[in-house]
């Protein structure tokens, strides 16, 4: 996404860069499906900072470099968190923390009294609130301001302390603590067995198993998992003891009440204790029943973490270390064609297997032939690997020096290994299958609009899919509303209640919203955010489908790229008939759209925004005006309405004078706003 970023402007390549974080975010936290390193993501949000910071304009409030990832499910009721449960930066080497470390002297105007060195626990973050002396609400950490109410799932958590006994902690009338609830590695295995044994998915780590866990329904299931927990600090409290003046005196008074704590936090009283601490658990890490991906250090004196304060989202006093990802060296053994549901040909290494990061790994998507070349890969060759985000497997460089002559080169395709049809080139560095009724494009289109960014219907999952196929029973999306029980019952593995629940949740799959549909639709560059964001200003299919060019240009995460892409895809009779069969079929095509008062200034007219403002940046302004019912364009036409002219407004400021369009300044717009 953010190739060439270099070619577009200030504010798309923010815009870019917004859009790339957010997607990564809502893998990591809703999907529990990383596909980037920590290390790489950083990275992505720092580049938006130093745009951020030279141009103070294109930074908004909702920008993810000031706002904590979210988590939050829509399955629990929600609570507001009394202090906020912010993020926390990251370090990557020794020498960051040495700098964490001086500007922990700088902004105390001198050395601090010490650090708290705790093992970062991979699983998810909760708050229990204890109120005189009781387990009265629990929550997850959700967007950091406010979480999900798992009280009943918590209470299932053994190592919890369902009351506090202590003299000191008795007498508080609410005391926060705040942990980690996860998954022993011993526990997590015995699930995994149980569920290969069952035939069903297993987990692909710790974490997303206890993620998944604490925010199922039922809490019987939940106790059954058997998750863990680690208390890492004390949140909003009142009357709390003052003999509680430090972490580590915080820590020691919760270990008497039989709250866990992890035994190997340490108090260390220089940075150089600090760093043999990290050096220590880098390489010893492994032997722990618990995945830990780094060390948290934090400043020990209550009154020191106070005078530092925090961002809106981190705390200054402290941060995290990041272990670095694990590496090994196997053979890159073949490599193999996958065709996804777009008709892009994928190259897949297979790897003569070795263990990593806590699983065996023996493939890896190599993502396309450019990254091969660029790479240096040949079958047959050493290869170095790692998984990003400790989860998905990275082919990361062959090394040549262990070559033996033997090694074989790798060709871009010139058919399509499914259906043979010619390979053609799609763009810069992509090929795909130029037969657009290719089997494989038909079966993950279909398992695309069953799954959970598409419709979600449960039960239906490739295994089925592959069946009904295998069977003729579909040949596209909506023959799934006209399954008949009698064909289902013949299938492998489809007793009588696996065909009754999935006809049931093919029937309930009718009532999801328009921007359900408009996902699983799979149109090209419409993801699950814009989406929600098309159904949410249309509110019916017919309104988009005959939307002009101009005027989708206008809309929130539409360029003009998107918006060809969209009309191209409504222009299509095949897909137009796949529409009518399923709105046919009783599927919904509408959903309730952003509510607008209609008298206001903004509403329904298209604006153009240019220049510099002082009382907001341009991003800023163009969410007002959105949010109000307006349209902004990126350029001025005969059908702009208004341009909003800031300092130094330049070529827009006299095409639109040249065309007559009215221009409003700064004042203007926000007395306008007003």
């Amino acid at each position: 996404m953010t190739q060439n970023i270099e070619n577009l402007s200030i504010e798309e390549q923010a815009i870019n860069l917004q859009t790339e974080i957010e997607l990564h975010n809502e893998n990591y936290y809703k999907n529990n499906k990383p596909e980037i390193t920590d290390y790489e993501y950083d990275q992505l949000i720092n580049k938006l900072k130093k745009l951020e910071e030279a141009h103070p304009e294109i930074r908004n409030s909702i920008s993810p470099t000031l706002k904590v990832g979210d988590d939050t499910s829509g399955k629990f009721p929600t609570v507001e968190h009394k202090l906020p449960m912010l993020s926390i930066e990251n370090t990557y080497n020794f020498e960051e923390i040495r700098d964490f470390d001086k500007k922990v002297t700088k902004a105390l105007g001198q050395q601090t009294k010490g650090y708290v060195c705790e093992l970062k626990i991979d699983g998810l973050a909760a708050s229990l609130w204890y109120e005189n002396g009781h387990l009265t609400k629990a929550a997850t950490r959700g967007n950091g301001v406010t979480g999900e109410e798992v009280t009943d799932n918590i209470k299932t958590i053994t190592v919890i302390p369902h009351k506090t006994t202590d003299a000191k902690i008795k007498t508080t009338n609410f005391m926060e603590v705040r942990g980690e609830v996860y998954l022993p590695k011993s526990i997590f295995q015995k699930i995994n067995k149980n569920r290969i044994e069952k035939e069903q998915q297993p987990f692909a780590n710790p974490r997303n198993a206890a993620a998944g866990t604490l925010k199922m329904l039922d809490a019987e299931i939940v106790k059954s998992r058997e998750l863990s927990f680690f208390s890492y600090s004390l949140g909003y409290h009142e009357n709390i003891s003052d003999k509680i003046k430090s972490h580590w005196d915080f820590t020691q008074h919760i270990k008497k009440e039989k709250f866990p704590v992890n035994p190997n936090t340490t108090l260390c009283i220089t940075i150089d204790d600090v760093i043999a601490f990290c050096e220590k658990w880098s390489t010893g890490r492994d032997e722990l029943d618990y995945e830990t991906d780094g060390i948290v250090i934090k400043v020990n004196d209550f009154k020191e973490q106070e005078f530092m304060g925090a961002t809106s989202k981190a705390p200054r006093w402290l941060v995290a270390y990041k272990f670095p990802a694990e590496q090994k060296m196997t053979k890159l053994i073949d490599v193999i064609l996958q065709v996804g549901k777009t008709g892009i040909i994928t190259p897949v290494a297979i790897l003569e297997p070795v263990h990593l990061a806590g699983t065996t790994v023996s493939r890896a998507t190599l993502h396309n032939f450019t990254e091969i070349e660029k790479k240096g890969l040949k079958i047959g060759d050493t290869v170095l690997v790692q998984k990003a985000g400790e989860i998905i497997p990275q082919v990361l460089r062959s090394i040549p020096e262990k070559r033996k002559g033997n090694e074989i080169d790798i060709h871009p395709p010139k058919e399509c290994p499914v259906c043979h049809s010619k390979a053609i080139k799609e763009g810069e560095i992509e090929f795909k299958c130029s037969n657009t009724n290719c089997s494989a494009v038909l079966r993950n289109k279909l398992v695309f609009f069953a799954s959970k960014d598409g419709l979600d219907i449960e039960g239906l999952g490739p295994a089925v899919i592959d069946l009904l196929l295998e069977t003729d029973q579909i040949k596209n999306a909506s023959d799934l509303y006209h399954l008949e029980k009698d064909n289902l019952r013949d299938l492998e593995r489809m007793g009588e209640k696996s065909v009754n629940n999935l006809l049931k949740q093919i029937e309930i799959s009718k009532e999801k919203p328009l921007s359900k549909i408009l996902s699983a639709l799979n149109i090209p560059q419409v993801g699950k955010q814009t989406a929600r964001h098309l159904a949410k200003h249309f509110g019916n299919i017919d309104d988009l489908i005959s939307c002009p060019l101009d005027d989708l240009i206008t809309l929130e995460d539409i360029g003009e790229t998107t918006a060809q892409l969209m009309l191209d895809y409504f222009a299509n009779e095949e897909n137009m008939t796949l529409i009518n069969n399923l709105r046919n079929a009783g599927l919904n095509f509408t959903e309730e759209k952003d509510s607008f008062d209609e008298e206001n200034f903004f509403f329904n007219k298209t604006f153009v925004i240019t220049g510099t403002m002082e009382a907001m940046g341009r991003t800023q302004a163009k969410e007002k005006v959105q949010s109000l019912g307006g349209k902004v364009a990126g350029s001025v036409s005969k059908n702009t309405d208004y341009l909003i002219a800031g300092e130094k407004a330049g070529s827009k400021l006299k095409k639109a004078e040249d065309l007559g369009v009215p221009v409003l300044n700064e004042q203007e717009f926000l007395e306008k706003l007003n």
